[in-house]
């Protein structure tokens, strides 16, 4: 069984606020808009005044919390409420995945406006779920994608570079995660690593030349925007388009749960993106793969990623090795059982370990020879 949940439309452009009046009016005359404080403060002048021009009424809801289940319900009762034809969220990937659900919860399509070009949460038809102290508490597979997805180029090539340099690494990982699949036979999973590696191929080879194309982005060059939608189209596009197939055998293998284990031990400050980057470059160490160890830990350091575990906040190595890999939980793992990766829980702590001392030899900006 193949299911795709994606958008009915994606747009991806600079001034796209600008025109989203008419884009949004076309699904509802009124909107519940969610969005972080910040992200708000970006967007308003020139959302508000574009749905007020087409006639669309809004009101506005706030949130700075971790995506909570509660949190979810009682936002999705306020949307329902509120007598709006659709949710509207602007911000980051927390707010997108509340807003989603909150959305299904109120039984009203969803449109997203990322702030940031940190993730593909603005595509995919599902929201990480997460407890009151921001560890994760599991996904949620909605019902259906963001109805509408406007990703204003402009609005965010201006976003600090940390969150282009997590969405590329959050990317990545998309292709190493499909690559565990072995003697795939299914349509589902052929398409997935296919698109993975078209992702891999627009997203690898820009990383040290990413946030220069940024910065020319927002300064209004024709030739940088190009680049940089093209950037945009592999994070939010293609690495949501992944994230909108079901069925097959694509698994999220080791990446991702580690990431998730983390947010149970410890992030240090950092993004979603910024802790897989790490990941990205332990389960090349859980693999044996040197050469792909190093060039991760170049294109981390070429980009300001973390390298070590004290970029998280972990005192000890040692110690945040462990933590880490008892927390592992090693269910998120189970589809792996037909593939040849089977690990334990020592096997985890050594590639934390092994990343995190080839990490230490990395400096920013330059190769990072493993020995």
């Amino acid at each position: 069984m193949i299911r795709i949940s994606a958008p009915q439309a994606y747009y991806c452009q600079g001034g796209l606020l600008e025109q989203a009046g008419p884009l949004v009016r076309e699904i509802a005359s009124r909107v519940f808009i969610i969005a972080g404080p910040r992200a708000f403060d970006a967007v308003k002048e020139p959302l508000c005044r574009a749905l007020s021009g087409a006639g669309v009424g809004f009101s506005v809801e706030l949130y700075q919390g971790h995506t909570t289940a509660g949190d979810i319900a009682a936002i999705g009762r306020r949307a329902a409420a509120s007598g709006a034809g659709a949710v509207l969220a602007s911000g980051g990937g927390k707010v997108m995945d509340l807003a989603k659900a909150a959305g299904e919860e109120a039984g009203i399509p969803v449109i997203t406006v990322p702030t940031i070009p940190s993730n593909c949460a603005a595509y995919t038809p599902l929201s990480v779920i997460y407890d009151s102290k921001g560890g994760y508490a599991g996904s949620r597979i909605l019902k259906a994608a963001p109805r509408l997805v406007l990703a204003d180029a402009e609005l965010l090539a201006r976003a600090p570079s940390r969150f282009l340099a997590a969405g590329m690494g959050d990317t990545l990982a998309k292709l190493l995660e499909a690559q565990t699949v072995t003697g795939h036979t299914d349509v589902n999973t052929a398409l997935g690593i296919s698109i993975a590696r078209q992702a891999w191929d627009i997203v690898y080879p820009r990383g040290r030349d990413a946030f220069a194309t940024a910065a020319g982005a927002a300064q209004g060059d024709p030739e940088a925007g190009r680049l940089f939608t093209g950037l945009l189209d592999a994070i939010v596009f293609l690495a949501g388009l992944i994230g909108s197939m079901r069925g097959g055998d694509y698994v999220s293998a080791y990446i991702h749960p580690l990431g998730d284990a983390f947010t149970k031990t410890g992030e240090g400050g950092k993004v979603h993106g910024e802790v897989i980057a790490f990941c990205n470059v332990v389960q090349a160490a859980l693999f044996g793969q040197d050469g792909m160890m190093e060039e991760l830990l170049a294109f981390n350091s070429a980009l300001g990623l973390p390298l070590r575990l004290g970029d998280f906040g972990y005192g000890r190595a040692e110690e945040g090795a462990r933590l880490l890999a008892e927390t592992f939980d090693w269910n998120e793992t189970a589809p792996l059982a037909s593939t040849p990766f089977a690990f334990g829980k020592g096997d985890l702590l050594r590639a934390i370990l092994r990343a995190d001392k080839a990490g230490a030899r990395c400096k920013r900006g330059v190769t990072c020879p493993l020995s």
